[in-house]
């Protein structure tokens, strides 16, 4: 094959591979949701009773008694200054609303929309 040929072939590769890359990021970009971080408001009638435990739900499904997760902080992946005021409000339980979205043990927040 001349040099031509295998640079062609370099570049389809190339352009292939950068294909097949992009939709992570479009699925990744997808999954962010907004997201309520709260204390669970659950009375109960035995203990253990995880009454102001802290969970992550979505913001459209607030009324549901099945959190996307709860316990303690999840790993975080958010801007460094982001995550202060995230881990600070967990702490203090209080309520905040980001966007982001849960993956497995991890929360991923792309950015803070407010408080609740």
């Amino acid at each position: 094959m001349e040099a031509s040929g295998y640079r062609a072939l370099g570049m389809v590769a190339a352009l292939v591979f950068a294909g097949a890359c992009v939709p992570d990021g479009a699925d990744a970009q997808a999954r962010l949701q907004a997201l309520r971080l709260a204390p669970l408001q659950i009375m109960c009638i035995r203990a253990p009773c995880p009454w102001g435990e802290m969970a992550i739900r979505p913001v459209d499904a607030s009324d549901t008694p099945h959190p996307l997760y709860r316990g303690p902080l999840p790993r975080l992946q958010a801007r460094p200054a982001d995550a202060a005021v995230i881990r600070r409000a967990w702490q203090r339980r209080t309520c905040m609303i980001v966007r982001g979205s849960v993956e497995g043990a991890s929360l991923r927040v792309s950015r803070i929309l407010g408080r609740c």
